[in-house]
């Protein structure tokens, strides 16, 4: 589900913008298209989670996988502005529901069956394979562009998100649902929210979310400017941009399997050598030199390692009954720091220099790895717990917040 869902995100990824300024859309009018959408997905990111602790994350799985792919066929056979826009839309809710319900679906399964020691592995083997199903999805636009046309691409991707859909719906196991809890949805959303803040605000909650604050400062402004970077600096032509951005893919999936070496790390250490990777590698892509097109390879393999330890310790202090809950709360945490890295590194292009933008983030990355050394990412037992530790006592209460 990984592989199909990453490669079905960077088809949509490497072809939306120009889907949309070739349907005649107006760059004023796509931006504020793709604001209205992010800030939808964001909003939509906590309740969705909250609907699957309470209907079970395979019924939600189905349904946002419907939307998303519905959307995303639509989208590719739009031609005007309010089609695109629609499509959009609906593709956010997909997407919101679509988010946190696989791991949490595989996790809570693995509890039930005795092997939530399992956990940190099962995190960053998923990471990894999303990394290899969008470097799959690179060749997919590659192989399908030449002889489609990017709306059918779009068109064939959404298809593909529907057929994954009737997979889960046919062949995957129905969760047992939960005795107890409030008697309505209503109810049950309220105490979601209630939950997820107090998680929020909590010392453990604020440390876990200092460590997707920094994977999402990273990831954030090394998105906007690799494609800038490469052109400007001449290292590589227009032409071959996708086969970088598979070779930044290949790089981030290497980085999250490395990161079983720091399974036994205090998670402290984990968590922040992993975003001083993705720091270093930004830094070194301020230089016009070979030693740019390293520093995002070495940003990317950052960005892969921290995801695994950031997934993996997260899913091993969230309860249960309200996994997708919190998991959305991260993934709504880690939006925002994405948000916020892309406006200010992009105040800072526009005044400084794309180089300039690059160096913003390594900073901002570094200034995150620093507070998660220092204050810890999670609550442990001793100053020694490891990764690995904490997800084979995932049972333990006292292990929750």
């Amino acid at each position: 589900m990984v592989v199909v869902v990453a490669l079905v995100d960077f088809v949509f990824g490497a072809t939306y913008v120009v889907h949309m300024t070739t349907s005649g859309v107006s760059p004023a009018i796509i931006g504020t298209m793709l604001a209205v959408a992010g800030i939808l997905s964001f909003v939509l990111e906590i309740p969705s989670g909250a609907l699957a602790d309470r209907y079970g994350n395979k019924r939600v799985l189905v349904v946002g996988l419907i939307g998303w792919g519905a959307a995303q066929a639509a989208f590719g056979l739009a031609h005007t502005a309010i089609g695109a826009g629609a499509s959009l839309l609906l593709l956010n809710v997909g997407l919101a529901l679509y988010s946190g319900a696989p791991i949490s679906y595989t996790i809570n399964a693995l509890r039930r069956t005795g092997l939530a020691d399992q956990a940190p592995a099962v995190a960053r083997a998923g990471n990894t394979w999303r990394w290899v199903g969008a470097g799959v999805g690179g060749v997919a636009v590659y192989a399908w562009g030449t002889f489609l046309g990017l709306g059918a691409v779009l068109a064939v991707s959404g298809v593909v998100l529907l057929v994954a859909a009737a997979w889960v719906a046919l062949t995957w196991t129905s969760e047992p649902r939960s005795s107890n809890g409030p008697s309505t949805a209503v109810d049950h959303l309220a105490r979601s929210l209630r939950q997820s803040w107090h998680f929020v605000v909590s010392e453990t909650g604020r440390r876990l979310s200092l460590a997707y604050v920094g994977l999402g400062f990273g990831q954030g402004v090394l998105v906007l400017v690799w494609q800038p970077r490469f052109l400007e600096s001449g290292m590589v032509p227009s032409g071959a941009l996708g086969l970088v951005l598979v070779a930044l893919m290949l790089g981030a999936a290497a980085g999250s399997t490395a990161s079983k070496v720091l399974d036994r790390a205090n998670a402290a250490v984990a968590t922040s050598a992993a975003l001083i990777v993705i720091a270093v590698g930004l830094a070194a892509t301020t230089v016009t030199s070979p030693a740019a097109v390293l520093g995002f390879l070495v940003a990317e393999f950052g960005i892969g390692a921290a995801g695994a330890v950031v997934t993996a310790l997260g899913q091993s202090l969230f309860e249960d009954e309200k996994r997708n809950t919190l998991t959305s709360s991260m993934a709504a945490v880690m939006t925002l720091a994405v948000a916020v890295a892309q406006f200010v590194a992009g105040l800072v292009w526009d005044g400084h220099g794309v180089g300039a933008a690059s160096a913003f983030g390594a900073a901002a990355v570094a200034l995150a790895a620093g507070g998660a050394f220092l204050l810890g990412p999670a609550r442990a037992r001793s100053a020694t717990q490891s990764l690995t530790d904490v997800g084979g006592n995932i049972d333990r209460e006292d292990q929750i917040t």
